[in-house]
């Protein structure tokens, strides 16, 4: 049952059978929601068909809701389930039942829905079901002669409906077993007077009448509640009674009975009280009467100076316009006046400065056209001369081929020449020096062993040692160190002890090297230098993978740097002096 939706239904009519409710709202996971199409929903009328249900109370524009029974099998969808609902409307606040009557009844509520039941709520926390009829549009008031029922209020019964109207829409639905707990009697006084006036007309004993009083009493308390008028109603009522016509066929007894009431006391108090009540009620009418009066005294005298005030206020504005226009048209007269001069002057100025600007563009246009003859001019004869610089770059094209086809021929035939040049020196050169024999093997050290060795030595001193690390250093680094003083022998025969077997090559400056290839062909003649042997044999090492001699083979490369020293001319007249060898009785 809690998976099925409920839909509220509006009932429209009914015939033997069935009764008919338009559907006009569903309960979702929201809350409660107009239903935009129930055509969709409901196809063909968006219509519900109930049976079952006694309908015979109910009235157009009532509601229900209901669930849909998915089991029926008829055209139309089936209801099932339904419960009343009632149109809810909040008076609670500030509002008892008697207030919430007397506001029912004379001014009325403002709400929007039908004439019909509504559950109307009050301050002591229970709610009634009333019919309400509509005085004008938006406006409902008490139905006349009704019995209300009152009911306990049900947080739990409110429903409020999304787009049904401005506003969301409320709703009451009572509990299924609720039932009312006092029923009042909200017949109008007058109808309730007269209706106790007959009675007691046509009682014959005061049995009867205390039987009719309790019977009209408020059914919750068993106490009458009526005001003065009510009263005097009822006394007038009660002179067409029993007790009247006794009195008329009796003089004497009624004599009697003004002197017993005259000397009872409590009648004299009772007099007493109803003379000064009646002063007062008299009282309060003639301070009501006047202040009437002079509220009406107040509203002609407010009214005939608001008209005064108004005519003199009109007077005013008809003046105070008419003056305003004058002003406004004299004001554009000037005004118009004014702008008429300044148009003139600012178009003469303007005139003026479109001439001299005109003047200005005129002359501009003709230094533009001669510029333009200069620069046709001047582009036909750059044209000319680009045509004759376009014939000699051919030209000179053609020569530049000419001379890079017999650089390229000469160049091949100064290779070949070169080539001859080193093969027969290369013949020279074995025929006439000795060829140099090698150590059979060669130690190995490393850097650390070098730095031992060298600190070790006996032949240098301090500064020795270390100029001797620099030299080792850079040496073996493929540089060329530049050395000269008194001891630069001794100091290479010590450097050649500890890196080639006490082994050099010493090549005597020639003034005649030209190129680093000098240093082993001699220029001129061709013949071999000291230094060839050694290239000779740094090449048979390289082929024949000798490692034990490859330090050796290094040592001879870093000779072919000397080609170096022509950079390095410099640098010989500002290095040091070697003085790092021990002497005898140092």
């Amino acid at each position: 049952m809690k998976d099925i939706p409920w839909y509220i239904g509006r009932y429209d009519r009914r015939n033997d059978r069935f009764s008919y409710f338009k559907v006009v709202a569903q309960q979702t996971d929201k809350g409660w929601h107009a239903i935009d199409n129930p055509k969709k929903m409901f196809p063909r009328t968006g219509e519900v068909e109930l049976t079952g249900f006694d309908a015979s109370k109910l009235r157009p524009n009532d509601w229900i809701v209901f669930q849909v029974d998915s089991g029926a099998r008829s055209k139309l969808a089936r209801a099932k389930n339904p419960c009343r609902i009632y149109p809810y409307y909040d008076l609670s606040p500030a509002q008892t039942l008697l207030e919430s009557r007397r506001r029912l009844s004379l001014e009325g509520i403002e709400t929007c829905g039908e004439p019909g039941l509504w559950a109307i709520r009050f301050e002591a926390g229970g709610v009634i079901l009333a019919n309400l009829a509509e005085s004008k549009p938006g406006c409902f008031i008490l139905s006349r002669n009704q019995n209300v029922a009152e009911y306990a209020f049900n947080d739990g019964g409110l429903i409020a409906v999304s787009g049904l109207s401005k506003n969301n829409q409320m709703f009451y639905m009572p509990g299924a077993d609720a039932s009312p707990t006092r029923l009042h009697d909200w017949t109008p006084d007058k109808n309730y007077i007269e209706n106790a006036a007959q009675l007691i007309a046509d009682a014959d004993s005061s049995m009867m009448i205390a039987t009719w009083l309790r019977k009209h009493a408020d059914g919750q308390n068993g106490k009458l509640k009526s005001g003065v008028d009510d009263l005097l109603a009822a006394a007038q009522a009660l002179r067409s009674g029993e007790l009247a016509k006794k009195l008329e066929e009796e003089d004497s007894l009624s004599r009697e009975l003004a002197k017993a009431l005259l000397n009872d006391g409590h009648i004299a108090a009772l007099l007493e009280r109803q003379i000064q009540n009646i002063a007062e009620e008299e009282r309060t009418r003639l301070r009501s009467e006047q202040r009437k009066a002079l509220d009406a005294a107040f509203s002609d005298e407010r009214l005939r100076r608001r008209e005064a005030i108004e005519a003199e206020m009109t007077l005013f504005q008809t003046e105070r316009k008419s003056e305003i226009e004058r002003q406004i048209a004299q004001s554009r007269l000037d005004e118009e006046e004014r702008l008429r001069a300044e148009f003139a002057e600012k178009r003469l100025s303007i005139e003026k400065t479109l001439k001299h600007e005109k003047d200005a563009f005129e002359s501009e246009i003709d230094r533009l056209k001669n510029a333009a003859a200069d620069l046709c001019r001047q582009n036909e004869s750059q044209r000319q001369t680009l045509s004759s610089l376009e014939a000699e770059r051919a030209v000179s094209s053609s020569a530049l081929r000419d001379a890079e086809e017999r650089v390229a021929l000469a160049r091949s035939e100064l290779e070949k020449i070169n080539a001859a040049i080193v093969e027969k020196a290369r013949r020279m050169a074995h025929a006439t020096i000795p060829e140099i024999r090698l150590p059979a093997e060669a130690k190995t050290v490393s850097r650390i062993e070098l730095d031992r060795i060298v600190s070790e030595h006996n032949l240098l001193t301090s500064e020795g040692k270390i100029l001797m690390e620099k030299f080792l250093t850079l040496t073996l680094a493929g540089e060329c160190p530049l050395l000269y003083g008194p001891e630069t022998q001794d100091f290479l025969a010590i450097a050649a002890s500890l890196i080639s077997s006490g082994r050099a090559i010493r090549q005597i400056a020639d003034p005649t090297m030209i190129t680093y290839e000098d240093l082993w062909v001699r220029a001129g003649s061709g013949l071999a230098t000291p230094l060839y042997p050694g290239i000779v044999a740094e090449r048979r090492l390289t082929a024949s993978h000798d490692l034990r001699r490859y330090r050796t083979r290094r040592m001879f490369r870093r000779a072919l740097l000397v080609a170096c020293a022509e950079r390095r001319v410099a640098q010989w007249r500002s290095a040091p002096a070697i003085s790092g060898l021990r002497h005898n009785g140092e």
